[in-house]
């Protein structure tokens, strides 16, 4: 995370390529947000179910919510990850286009045996928006 402080503006984000200089605190600010939220890289649009067992506390749990209301899609909230399969079978009822989770989440989805459920309507997983 790169916590950006400076007398114009404050910015929380998370870093996908150390390659890139930003040198217009503003410009690269809007470029870098944009580009950071996945929604064009995922291609994230109204037709998107998108189901999230990340707590709104917490700030790639509260991306979810911004992202996926923004491009007008339908966001699915869990109570928790407790019991993976419980949400594998909510991803597959609902025919979920997208899932979000952290490291924790993750490994605990491998433990699962996601063969018995249709999750062919998933089109990305991802870590962060």
């Amino acid at each position: 995370m790169i916590v950006n402080h400076d007398k114009n503006s404050a910015g929380l984000f998370s870093i996908q390529n150390f390659d890139t200089e930003f040198t217009d605190t503003a410009t690269d600010y809007r470029r870098f947000a944009r580009k950071s939220t996945g929604r064009e890289y995922l291609g994230i649009s109204e037709e998107d179910i998108h189901v999230s067992p990340l707590p709104l506390s917490f700030s790639p749990g509260i991306n979810q919510l911004f992202l996926t209301f923004r491009a007008g899609g339908t966001l699915i909230l869990e109570k928790s990850f407790t019991f993976p399969t419980v949400v594998v079978k909510r991803m597959a009822s609902e025919r979920a286009t997208g899932f979000a989770g952290v490291p924790t989440v993750f490994s605990l989805l491998l433990q699962t045996n996601l063969e018995r459920y249709d999750l062919s309507s998933l089109r990305y997983i991802t870590s962060m928006l």
